[in-house]
């Protein structure tokens, strides 16, 4: 199927998985990058540094992972995904900003830092319009082994608000989903090149990483600037 072909179901899915897009050379050097900053020994791999610097502290993780958003590499890779085309073919014209890259780091066989079912728009209720962008990193996602992202089909026709399960600010805001919703559910298997767009309002979790390996994916969105009541800068202040 075509890329037009796809992106044509949006509105009917609230979400696209556009196939080999991102250009395999962005990807390899936002790999050096991670291997930098998660102080990768010359003949060690990516996935088991990640494993030490877990055994050491999950803050180091998260930290690293975070970091990685604003490297050169990171920024390339944003460019070379063409979010700005892509916006337009499925939002329409707009003053389109992105937020920098995240870097999220399921580590195997824990569910410490899943979310569950919940919708963008819960959190940036400022923001009328949002493209999320989702995208492997390092390996292909597989279904109930590595895991991967989970969406609920056409939930964004229906907009289901969520509720914070704590008002600590810092908790997930869970969405309760009808009788018989989850069993609509599907969970995206994608290979490194690909992109994941899906809508603000698309009901969407993390689905359990049960493989051996951290599984670790990119995270933007894209806002239009010009639906805001004012400009309103998306990146996070330096530390």
């Amino acid at each position: 199927m075509r890329q037009n072909e796809r992106i044509a179901n949006y509105p009917e899915h609230g979400y696209v998985l556009l196939k080999n897009v991102i250009p395999s050379h962005c990807l390899e050097r936002l790999k050096y990058q991670l291997r930098q900053l998660f102080k990768a020994e010359p003949n060690q791999t990516l996935e088991s540094a990640i494993l030490a610097r877990e055994a050491e502290s999950h803050k180091s993780v998260y930290e690293a992972s975070l970091t990685a958003g604003s490297s050169i590499e990171a920024y390339k890779l944003i460019a070379a995904a063409n979010l700005d085309e892509y916006a337009e073919l499925v939002l329409g014209p707009g003053c389109y900003h992105v937020t920098p890259l995240h870097i999220a780091v399921q580590i195997p066989r824990s569910s410490a830092f899943d979310w569950a079912w919940h919708i963008e728009s819960d959190y940036y209720p400022w923001a009328p319009e949002i493209l999320n962008v989702w995208l492997p990193v390092l390996a292909s996602t597989v279904a109930n082994v590595t895991g991967s992202i989970g969406l609920i089909p056409g939930s964004h026709l229906k907009l289901t608000k969520g509720v914070a399960i704590r008002p600590d600010g810092h908790t997930p805001i869970v969405c309760e989903l009808d009788p018989g919703q989850e069993e609509s559910g599907i969970q995206i298997e994608a290979e490194p090149g690909d992109m994941l767009l899906f809508h603000k309002d698309l009901l969407h979790k993390t689905c359990p990483n049960t493989s051996n390996v951290p599984r670790v994916t990119g995270i933007a969105r894209v806002i239009d600037q010009a639906k805001l009541t004012k400009p309103r800068p998306l990146y996070k202040e330096m530390a």
